[in-house]
């Protein structure tokens, strides 16, 4: 019987580590269905999110101790050169002591440089997967060692590696049904991604209620995260919203939620807009101004080139322009029309079965170069 060792780098945000337990769970299916054995190893850092996610998740998780580099002063350049230096010693150690993986799988981000960079030294085969449009830094540097890299539709991954690249999608971690529109809007979710966001709270629930002066059937869903969640309920008390609005820290059933939703207001994270396009519910996103390489906007606007999403950037006028946006989206004669066509455009990103997909590239691609 065939042993599969896999280790899989997908640490700091939702929109790495969720669709990394993703691929290690469809690896794990496809590896029992050849009569064979799998085993996983994780690695992240302490102080981020995997440290949380990913022992919840059952997986085993070792960590090194890189920190990002980019965008910071020299000297914390200079710091974080020298600990993705130190941070190749645990997986060095773990393939003197275990032996080498069959293979490594990096979702990306400066945690990714040491672990792949062991994984070349020891000829482990590479596997990519970038969530984003816009390819991060250390996929873009270990990209050419890569037996393969997928991603999702629009990504520029396919401009840079076009003969090792593939479109399959994000996978996600829940199943997510198509929402019918329908022709007047009733509830509107807000997601402020994975942490929230304090601004986007605050100019939400502000419009909102400029909304109910128009139509005091709405109601509102708001995501508001852990660390903002006291502010939106103080802010929600104080403009009367507490009748027309339930607010959350965190929403463990995203499914359920966007079920009821009729539009939706987000950030424009990777697993974010992953998630909206498998039920195709019409969207406006707000990117995060501060997300790295601002590659949140460069998401956005690619979306909303292609008719799939409206943006509205914040800034200046931010407040006007989404409630104008959405008293047309909502209100106007032409929001039903606006509506469907949003939906559907939507819909062709969706990719349904990626995690499914992506763990058979992975293991077919193993099978042919043995």
């Amino acid at each position: 019987m065939a042993s599969f060792r896999f280790w899989v780098v997908a640490a700091g945000t939702g929109g790495h580590i969720i669709p990394g337990l993703q691929i290690a769970n469809q690896l794990e299916v496809a590896v029992s269905e050849r009569a064979s054995t799998s085993k996983f190893l994780f690695w992240g850092t302490k102080d981020r999110l995997e440290a949380k996610l990913i022992p919840q998740a059952g997986r085993d998780l070792k960590f090194v101790s890189a920190k990002p580099w980019k965008g910071k002063s020299l000297l914390d350049k200079g710091l974080g050169v020298l600990s993705l230096l130190l941070s190749i010693w645990p997986p060095i150690w773990n393939i003197l002591i275990f032996g080498r993986p069959t293979a490594v799988v990096s979702l990306g981000g400066y945690v990714s440089m040491p672990v792949v960079m062991v994984g070349i030294l020891f000829r482990v085969p590479i596997f990519i997967h970038e969530p984003n449009i816009k390819t991060g830094i250390a996929n873009r540097i270990l990209g050419k060692y890569a037996r393969l890299i997928t991603t999702i539709p629009g990504s520029d991954a396919k401009e840079l590696f076009p003969e090792k690249t593939e479109d399959l999608g994000n996978p996600t971690a829940n199943s997510f049904a198509l929402v019918s529109i329908k022709s007047k809007v009733k509830t509107i979710v807000i997601l402020g991604g994975s942490q929230g966001a304090k601004s986007l709270c605050e100019t939400g629930l502000e419009v909102f209620n400029e909304l109910l002066q128009w139509d005091k059937s709405l109601n509102l869903i708001l995501q508001a995260g852990s660390k903002n969640i006291d502010f939106a309920n103080e802010l929600s008390a104080k403009l009367g919203l507490q009748k027309k609005c339930r607010i959350y820290g965190f929403v463990k059933d995203m499914p359920k939620l966007l079920s009821v939703a009729d539009l939706a207001i987000a950030r424009a994270g990777a697993m974010t807009i992953s998630e909206l396009s498998l039920v195709a519910l019409p969207t406006v996103l707000v990117p995060y101004p501060y997300a790295a390489d601002d590659h949140q906007k460069i998401n956005a606007l690619l979306l909303e080139k292609q008719g799939a999403v409206r943006v509205v950037e914040e800034g200046e006028g931010f407040q006007k322009q989404l409630s104008a946006l959405l008293r047309d989206l909502i209100l106007s004669e032409k929001s039903l029309k606006m509506r469907l066509r949003l939906s559907e455009s939507f819909k062709a990103f969706s990719r349904p079965n990626a995690g499914e997909d992506i763990a058979k590239k992975i293991l077919s691609n193993l099978a042919e170069k043995v």
